[in-house]
């Protein structure tokens, strides 16, 4: 497969070499496009054969080189509007949220004479990042260079009020949870299917200094406020069937194949600790006694 990818990079060599000496690219450039037409190719043959093995090592190595070359090229053409535009839309196929919001702020530091760019990121933060205290203050600070635009206004304002409508839902569907609950404390599968939705909520994004890392701290959280509402079931109804639905979900997200340390011992210890638990109540199902 590399022989292949090569081949075919090198296929485009000449073109991109002749870009290089007409002068309307730079050297850096010109390796930033190989760089990138390498990554859309390893992409295309990965999701024709299906084949994903080591591609945090691979497409990583790849994209914190082009990163470089992007941030080399923007400091010293920071005046060049379409140079940044292309590094974010670099970001956004292939770096983390946390790292294309830092190239966002850096873009906005040099052009904040630009609503439109500031229109961009307060947008994308709303919606690609689902921060909406993000998206404000950046509209709060654009509005601050531009007091007198008209389409910041109107864009801050529908801002505000997608997030009163997105917080609406909220509301609705929260105390529609807590009606089914209220209704159902004595179903077991109410309270297994409660815990279990908490998987599909989003996190809050942060800052964090790696993709890996990052992605395995977020799916802790997430099973932390499952295991939240497991822990609050196996109280308010004490019995087998309900530690039986625990137990089962902390051994599916145990079995479930990570390359993360961190979560594989944090599934390790959650799930014998419920299993001693259930031990320790007598509620312990007589199969589970074998998983354990």
């Amino acid at each position: 497969m590399a022989e292949i990818i090569q081949e075919r990079i090198e296929d485009r060599l000449p073109e991109l070499e002749q870009l290089e000496r007409i002068g309307l690219f730079s050297h850096a450039e010109i390796k930033c496009k190989y760089e990138i037409n390498l990554l859309e190719l390893i992409q295309r043959r990965r999701t024709r054969i299906g084949y994903s093995f080591k591609k945090d090592e691979i497409e990583n190595s790849i994209v914190h080189r082009v990163q470089g070359v992007f941030r080399r090229a923007s400091a010293k053409w920071k005046d060049d509007v379409q140079l940044w535009l292309s590094y974010v839309v670099f970001c956004k196929k292939w770096a983390t949220k946390a790292q294309l919001s830092k190239v966002f702020s850096a873009m906005l530091a040099i052009h904040s004479n630009k609503p439109a760019l500031w229109i961009m990121a307060a947008k994308w933060e709303m919606e690609d990042r689902l921060s909406s205290e993000s998206a404000r203050q950046l509209f709060l600070r654009a509005l601050r260079f531009h007091p007198e635009c008209p389409k910041l206004y109107q864009e801050y304002f529908r801002m505000e009020l997608m997030n009163a409508e997105k917080l609406r839902k909220e509301k609705q569907e929260f105390e529609k949870a807590k009606m089914d609950v209220a209704l159902h404390t004595d179903d077991p599968l109410t309270w297994d299917y409660v815990a279990r939705r908490e998987l599909e909520i989003e996190s809050q994004p942060e800052e964090q200094p790696a993709a890996k890392q990052a992605r395995a701290v977020e799916v802790g959280q997430k099973e932390d406020r499952c295991c939240a509402v497991y822990e609050e079931a196996v109280k308010t109804l004490p019995t087998e069937t309900m530690w039986k639905c625990y137990i089962n979900f902390c051994l599916e997200r145990f079995t479930k194949k990570t390359n993360s340390q961190f979560l594989r011992e944090k599934r390790l210890e959650r799930t014998m600790v419920a299993f001693r638990k259930a031990h320790e109540l007598r509620l312990l199902p007589e199969f589970q006694y074998k998983q354990w």
